[in-house]
């Protein structure tokens, strides 16, 4: 099967792959500006980021199940499932990087709290 691959699928599937390769770093780049998730935690209601998150990673695991499916016809889905896989494990290393700040921001907020009443 591999024969009647074009040198534009080859390309697709190369891009695929080096796109899925860098889009975790990228989040982890994202994710190290804490004063960035900060600001998240501290303007948005409470829930609603991490449930965000949780629904969009869901929503890409979807994605990547029926391509996955796909994919034991049309081998080029292989390409789509590493984004998808990418793409999830790059939500789940933001969320966690968010649940930390918000965890921080929270005992900062709860010990200033405490000091602005003495």
């Amino acid at each position: 099967m591999g024969g009647e691959w074009g040198t534009e699928i080859w390309l697709l599937i190369i891009g695929s792959g080096v796109l899925a390769l860098a889009l975790p770093f990228v989040s982890i780049r994202l994710a190290a500006r804490h004063q960035l998730l900060k600001e998240l935690y501290l303007s948005s209601r409470p829930g609603r980021v991490l449930g965000n998150l949780v629904v969009l990673a869901c929503v890409i695991g979807v994605v990547g199940m029926g391509a996955a499916v796909l994919s034991v016809a049309y081998s080029l889905m292989w390409g789509t499932v590493a984004l998808c896989v990418s793409a999830a494990l790059s939500v789940i290393l933001f969320a966690v990087a968010y649940v930390r700040v918000a965890r921080r921001s929270r005992c900062d907020l709860a010990e200033g709290g405490e000091d602005g009443g003495r």
